[in-house]
């Protein structure tokens, strides 16, 4: 029995999204277990790829996950956590805009989340990246397949763990 393997397409105008962060191998737990979370799963989904990617829910196993946390070789005076979102169609039904506005909303969901479960007094670099299928000018420029938000220090808010 042989089986012919075709391009996937689901239909629906969207490939695979996979969100994943790079996070400090020092990066409190707390933080860690949220972005592993199907709440914050849920989360991204709701306010950003609804509203700004038009991806539809409910969703599919295939059709948008985040990967749990990698870490990296931290050593820095401050935590890090890096954002990619890839696998971001740049079709006929979304708009700069749109894509503007949904590295913005990732950002924002980011720093929601380090700010309620870092430690007050304890910052994070964030960066924020969407990874297009196809180049895209932007603003009259060279096009772009890889948009990227400036980093931002986010502070924590959370009570201190003792």
């Amino acid at each position: 029995m042989t089986s012919k393997t075709k391009p996937f397409h689901n239909g629906r105008g969207v490939s695979t999204l996979k969100l994943k962060a790079v996070l400090d191998p020092d990066t409190p737990a707390e933080l860690v277990d949220y972005l592993n979370s199907r709440k914050f799963a849920a989360e991204i989904l709701n306010e950003v790829l609804n509203p700004h990617l038009h991806v539809p829910s409910p969703w599919r196993g295939a059709d948008f996950y985040v990967q749990n946390c990698d870490f990296g070789v931290g050593g820095n005076p401050s935590l890090f956590c890096e954002v990619r979102l890839t696998g971001v169609s740049a079709n006929d039904d979304r708009s700069k805009t749109d894509f503007r506005k949904a590295l913005g909303g990732l950002e924002q969901a980011y720093m929601r989340a380090i700010h309620r479960l870092i430690p007050r007094g304890i910052k994070v670099q964030l960066m924020v990246c969407l990874m297009l299928d196809k180049p895209i000018a932007f603003d009259n420029k060279e096009p772009l397949s890889l948009l990227e938000t400036q980093p931002v220090e986010v502070e924590g808010e959370a009570d201190p763990i003792t």
